[in-house]
C-alpha cells in the first residue's frame, strides 16, 4: 500500500514539474507575454522556495524535486514576461 502511494505521487510530481512547459513553449513561439500575470508567477515562485525549504527540513524529496521544477519554470516565465512584454507607450512613439 505504502509503495503504491509513493508511485502516486512520484506520478504527482512529474505532472506538476512539466504543468508549465506549455505555457513557456507558447511565449517563445508566439513572443508575447502580454496576458501572464507578473503576480501569479511571482507568487508562484515565492510558494515554490519555501516549500523547498519546508521539503529539505523534512526530508520531502518528492516535493523537493517538484517544487525546484516549479520554481525553475517559473523563474523562466518571469523572464519570458519581462522579455516579450510589449510597450506600448514606446510602440505609439514609433509608428
Amino acid at each position: 500500500m505504502i509503495f503504491t502511494i509513493q508511485i502516486i505521487g512520484y506520478i504527482a510530481i512529474i505532472i506538476v514539474s512539466v504543468n508549465l512547459f506549455p505555457q513557456i513553449y507558447t511565449i517563445i513561439k508566439t513572443q508575447n507575454a502580454d496576458s501572464i500575470s507578473y503576480l501569479t508567477y511571482l507568487l508562484n515562485a515565492c510558494s515554490s522556495i519555501l516549500l523547498i525549504i519546508y521539503a529539505l527540513y523534512l526530508e520531502l524529496w518528492p516535493i523537493l524535486l517538484g517544487n525546484t521544477m516549479i520554481l525553475f519554470t517559473s523563474i523562466c516565465i518571469l523572464f519570458l514576461k519581462y522579455k516579450y512584454t510589449r510597450n506600448y507607450s514606446h510602440d505609439e512613439m514609433l509608428v
